[in-house]
């Protein structure tokens, strides 16, 4: 078994676990107990995990230490069980009542609604910052009905705790670029050099996404930039609280011309 500790950028801990391996995505293997803590020290979700599968009850947590909500683990699913105001208010019991469910990644995001036998069950507000952004996403038995379009407000990260990254390094990626690059016919005859700025989004998974261009000294070597970051193989994904999350990347793609005497 290994330890799983991870921590806050100011050295807080922020995360602890067993699992049965030491790569990021550990969920798959953790067996015990797993706990979240607020920068405070305070716990912000306490779980159980049997060879990788989530048992008993989850328990989530405000950051002045007050029980937030209870999830029943159980192998037909979850079960929301009972859920709090942040003064101990019940706003659920039973499975029945009024929801609040935290987007792991971001404090400020909120989900509620009504809970009907365990299950997400009416119209649910998304909420950012006290701020309604979504007033309507309809569930019925627990499952989200077609049509609706809920995105987490912060979908894209940028920074992240460990930024992507092509490869071993930096070299491999201008190694890449040397590889792959052809100087287009129209800039190499017009003396046409600079910089290409290339925006994108690096996936979970690593693929590369909603590629743009941000500055470029001619439309030639922009459809160039844009082919060659097209073809890039996959990057190793960012990483926000030991989970590989969705960034927006940039890099420049440097185009010369060598020069004689």
């Amino acid at each position: 078994m290994f330890v799983i500790q991870d921590y806050y950028p100011d050295g807080a801990l922020r995360l602890l676990a067993k699992s049965k391996t030491d790569a990021v995505n550990f969920e798959q293997n953790a067996h015990g107990f797993y706990t979240e803590f607020f920068r405070n020290g305070k716990k912000k979700l306490a779980r159980q995990y049997n060879n990788g599968q989530l048992v008993n009850s989850d328990s989530t947590f405000y950051v002045n230490g007050a029980l937030l909500n209870l999830i029943d683990n159980n192998k037909d699913g979850i079960y929301l069980k009972a859920c709090f105001d942040s003064l101990g208010k019940v706003l659920a019991e039973n499975g029945n009542g009024t929801w609040i469910s935290r987007n792991e990644y971001d404090e400020q995001e909120l989900l509620t609604g009504p809970v009907v036998n365990g299950k997400g069950d009416g119209v649910w507000s998304q909420k950012y910052a006290g701020n309604t952004v979504n007033p309507k996403i309809e569930y019925k038995n627990g499952l989200m009905l077609p049509g609706q379009n809920y995105k987490p407000v912060t979908q894209v990260f940028s920074p992240v705790d460990v930024q992507p990254g092509f490869g071993k390094n930096d070299s491999d990626f201008n190694m890449y670029l040397a590889r792959t690059v052809r100087y287009p016919k129209y800039a190499r005859e017009n003396n046409i050099t600079g910089r290409v700025i290339v925006t994108f989004i690096v996936e979970k998974d690593g693929s590369l996404s909603d590629l743009k261009v941000l500055q470029s000294p001619h439309e030639s070597l922009s459809e160039e930039a844009l082919r060659v970051m097209k073809l890039s193989p996959r990057w190793h994904p960012g990483i926000q609280r030991g989970r590989p999350v969705r960034v927006q990347f940039s890099v420049p793609v440097a185009f010369a011309l060598a020069t004689s005497e």
